[in-house]
């Protein structure tokens, strides 16, 4: 890697870097990469016609463009290999070998050129500071694992494909609130807005010149990434829609999916996008406070725009299943909602379709609260040693969601969730 730092009377900034990466498991011709970036600034703060020193004392502005590699795959990717697969011949063991992966020899590297224009900026003494980024990122080559036939004897292979843009806002923000003898309030907070899509696959193209989706990889060209694809819940039937319900092989209590196009069938024409499984929106604020020789800090985030299949509303409680479930709002006769569908083993059945659950999976947590509290130093000589400290913290104290799984943060609703943790301890050195 090579780096050229050049800055002329701090007013102006110049970076040039390259860099050549190579990795060994990549194919035969595509092993190394060569990735430059160029990044130029400005301090318009210490320029003599600058308007606002009294106000500002850092205004920077930001612009660079460089290239990125991505070797996000493991050893071996682009070699053909078997695995075990014995047989029994009577009495008698045979030996056997199956292929597992479809080695690509042409594999290499993921690419991502990025263009950013931000602007850094401290005002009233560097009481607030912070930065604010606009960022494009446009990759080609992406390493993924694609769906194929399994007449090969395996369903996926790692390729090269396609291209994305992402697309965002980054804002960072510090503060000092009350800076007093006694008592200091520090907060600190970051935004985040990112929108991604893919914008080429193959390059296969429909008779009007549309290039093609992947419907079986559910990557649709101008859509985010990671989307949820599959047919549409309108509810439950009703006892007032038992006709109508009939004409579809199912009954009231029963799931109702959406019939798109209207042609009186449930078929792959009727699976729409719903959602991303990506969020849109992050952010995250923290608080720290300090008084005396207590100090307390608070960090809250969020995840915006997330929606996600939500599995464990699918588990019906019958006589054959001895797992648990998650409390439901059970549709009957009694009680005819639309939130759920009846307890029976076919109630989420419709026309021989069954379909994912999907909801809001954004979320607002009270991820971190911490207080501490420095002995004087009249303890700490008394001890003899140098610093003495007590602390209590608490993370994961309160969610606030619209999902009713088990924990909106992780991408399964099976997964271990974030448990509740409270921690006392006890800091000194000699």
């Amino acid at each position: 890697m090579v780096r050229l730092n050049y800055a002329y009377d701090r007013r102006y900034l110049l970076t040039l870097t390259g860099r050549r990466d190579g990795y060994s498991g990549f194919g035969t011709s595509n092993k190394w990469g060569i990735f430059p970036s160029v990044a130029l600034g400005w301090n318009v703060a210490n320029e003599r016609f600058f308007p606002f020193k009294d106000v500002f004392n850092d205004f920077k502005l930001r612009a660079s463009i460089g290239l990125n590699g991505n070797q996000a795959v493991g050893a071996y990717e682009s070699i053909s290999r078997l695995s075990d697969y014995n047989m029994v011949d009577g009495k008698i063991s045979v030996p056997g070998y199956r292929p597992t992966v479809l080695g690509q020899d042409n594999l290499g590297w993921e690419a991502s050129r990025t263009a950013n224009l931000g602007v850094d900026f401290a005002v009233l003494k560097s009481r607030i500071s912070g930065d604010l980024n606009f960022f494009q990122t446009n990759t080609s080559d992406l390493l993924l694992n694609r769906t194929i036939s399994p007449v090969h004897g395996v369903n996926e292979i790692t390729q090269n494909i396609g291209k994305t843009e992402n697309r965002g806002v980054e804002l960072s923000l510090s503060s000092i609130n009350i800076n007093a003898a006694a008592f200091t309030w520090n907060t600190s907070a970051n935004l985040s807005f990112i929108k991604n899509k893919i914008t080429s696959l193959y390059g296969y193209r429909d008779e009007e010149g549309r290039e093609v989706d992947d419907v079986a990889n559910a990557w649709f060209i101008g859509k985010p990434i990671l989307v949820n694809y599959d047919f549409v819940w309108d509810g439950t039937w009703q006892l007032d829609e038992f006709s109508e319900a009939e004409k579809w092989g199912s009954q009231p209590g029963f799931v109702k999916l959406r019939d798109v196009n209207g042609d009186n069938k449930l078929d792959a024409a009727d699976r729409q996008i719903i959602g991303q499984q990506d969020p849109r929106l992050l952010w995250g604020l923290t608080n720290s406070f300090s008084y005396g020789n207590f100090n307390l800090s608070i960090f809250v985030h969020g995840v915006h725009g997330v929606t996600r299949d939500n599995a464990i509303m699918s588990d019906n409680v019958t006589a054959e299943v001895r797992n648990n479930t998650i409390k439901k709002n059970w549709w009957t006769p009694e009680n005819p909602t639309n939130e759920w569908i009846m307890n029976h083993l076919d109630a989420g059945r419709m026309s021989g379709v069954t379909a994912g659950y999907y909801q809001d999976a954004s979320f607002i947590r009270l991820k971190d609260v911490s207080l501490s509290y420095d002995f004087p130093t009249k303890w700490t000589e008394a001890l003899k040693i140098n610093r003495l400290r007590t602390y209590a913290t608490a993370r994961n104290l309160m969610t606030i969601t619209k999902w009713n799984g088990v924990d909106p943060e992780l991408s399964g609703s099976r997964i271990v969730p974030m448990q509740k943790e409270f921690v006392f301890g006890i800091t000194f050195d000699f």
